[in-house]
């Protein structure tokens, strides 16, 4: 298990600093040679989104993940990776990020209606050798 601690103070001009926080949980869990799972559930708030935090997450093989966390929330994320042959390698991924009080989340044309955004993702590497 690992606790992360994140903060952000951003000032411009005259006007007062903004600041922005992030405290994460990750927990690591393997199971057998075959079933590893990686979890993690984040709280977030910002004044505004100049003092929005970023946090690296795990995910799929060969891509990164660096979200973005601005205003009120709460976002959680799971990956599984399965591996029942030393050849096949499968992956899944699932995020959720939610805003309490909000009648839409995302912008632009990534808006969408309600309060949370989802995310599913997943992969699977076979070796021929």
């Amino acid at each position: 298990m690992n606790l992360r601690y994140a903060s952000t103070i951003a000032n411009r001009g005259p006007t007062a600093a903004s600041e922005g926080h992030l405290l994460a949980v990750d927990i690591r869990s393997r199971i057998g040679e075959w079933l590893e799972i990686v979890g993690r559930f984040a709280l977030f708030d910002s004044d505004t989104g100049d003092a929005r935090v970023y946090a690296y997450e795990p995910g799929l093989s060969y891509g990164s993940t660096i979200p973005s966390f601005s205003g009120n929330g709460e976002r959680w994320m799971l990956v599984i990776r399965l591996s029942p042959d030393h050849r096949i390698d499968i992956r899944l991924k699932y995020s959720r990020t939610r805003w309490p009080g909000r009648n839409s989340a995302g912008s632009g044309l990534d808006e969408t209606p309600g309060d949370r955004i989802s995310t599913i993702g997943g992969e699977m590497r076979i070796r021929f050798r």
